[in-house]
């Protein structure tokens, strides 16, 4: 039998929960991933992955633009936006425990930073159409949004997760979004 093209001859639920974490936060610790060392060598060798230490040596796994791509082609991931980002791995680690502490329902209803973005702003637009007064007192404020958040089933945010690092700066931002979404918003510390 042909090997597939990913380089892959087998997917299993596994490396699939590993998929759903890398998406969701780029750094994750080592442990979280509940991957073998040979599997891991594996995606190494393929591109998919980096293994690297944080600045208390504790193993980090980074998942790289060549991973992001061959996630993004499997089954569960297609018209969603991968979580990436240039912070610290710390606050990377810290959003990737978070993650991993979730239900599987929660994880499965988890949205990136990206994802949380385009919905504030598409909720914007709507805001402008239905509740002008309420638009334009949110507008005049700056937004950004949360780290990640869970949806519920009925697509509406049921939590809005930020992590904090020590060189932190406003969260006023972040309020702002939690209001624009009618979401509750939880603060952690990296």
């Amino acid at each position: 039998m042909p090997r597939r093209p990913t380089g892959l001859a087998h997917i299993s639920e596994k490396d699939m929960a590993a998929f759903r974490m890398l998406w969701c936060v780029e750094h994750t610790p080592r442990q979280l991933l509940n991957l073998t060392d040979s599997r891991i060598k594996a995606l190494s060798k393929l591109g998919y992955i980096e293994c690297c230490r944080n600045a208390k040596n504790v193993p980090i796994i980074h998942c790289t633009k060549a991973g992001r791509n061959f996630i993004s082609q499997l089954p569960g991931f297609e018209n969603r936006r991968a979580y990436v980002s240039t912070h610290s791995p710390a606050h990377n680690c810290k959003l990737a425990t978070i993650y991993a502490e979730k239900s599987p329902e929660q994880q499965q209803n988890w949205r990136t930073e990206r994802e949380l973005a385009e919905l504030c702003h598409d909720r914007m637009g709507e805001l402008r159409q239905q509740d002008f007064d309420r638009w334009s007192d949110l507008q005049s404020s700056p937004w950004s949004p949360a780290d990640g958040g869970v949806m519920s089933d009925s697509g509406e945010l049921e939590e809005a997760i930020e992590v904090i690092t020590v060189n932190y700066g406003d969260l006023e931002c972040k309020e702002v979004f939690a209001r624009v979404l009618d979401a509750p918003i939880s603060y952690y510390k990296a």
